[in-house]
């Protein structure tokens, strides 16, 4: 049960690693665009759009099962995990629209970590409660 619930932990973080090993691989050995390389390209989300709804989920999952158990630790590596990922996914489409809906979903999530860190776990709820609301909203739009 220990390795499962340690893949979960670690294969967000891999996926965030992969990410940004790609961000540099894409740049030049001054930080800036590889020669011929397009700006925007250096920052493109590496893994399919729906690998990356599923860390969502699933961290979204983790967050409130530790909102529930009032571990805050836990709530508030997930929300920052969580808007790590929403930061990452308003790259995964060029659409203003859902771009603020993945903006919001980061919005909500970093206002959650520092709920957590204050131990405001009512806020939290309703946080997390809200960013539910959103993704649901986004999936009806977009049917993901």
């Amino acid at each position: 049960m220990r390795s499962h619930i340690r893949a979960l932990l670690i294969t967000p973080v891999v996926l965030l690693i992969a990410l940004a090993v790609g961000a540099a691989q894409e740049a030049g050995s001054d930080g800036g665009p590889k020669p011929g390389a397009s700006g925007g390209d250096a920052l493109k989300p590496l893994a399919p759009h729906k690998v990356l709804m599923y860390w969502h989920d699933q961290t979204l999952s983790q967050l409130n099962l530790a909102l529930s158990k009032k571990d805050e630790e836990k709530v508030e590596r997930n929300a920052w995990l969580l808007a790590e990922l929403a930061a990452i996914n308003q790259r995964h489409r060029d659409d203003a629209r859902f771009r603020e809906f993945a903006a919001k979903v980061r919005e909500n999530a970093v206002s959650l970590a520092e709920a957590a860190k204050a131990k405001d776990f009512e806020r939290g709820k309703g946080l997390a409660k809200t960013i539910r609301d959103t993704c649901d909203a986004c999936h009806e739009v977009y049917e993901e």
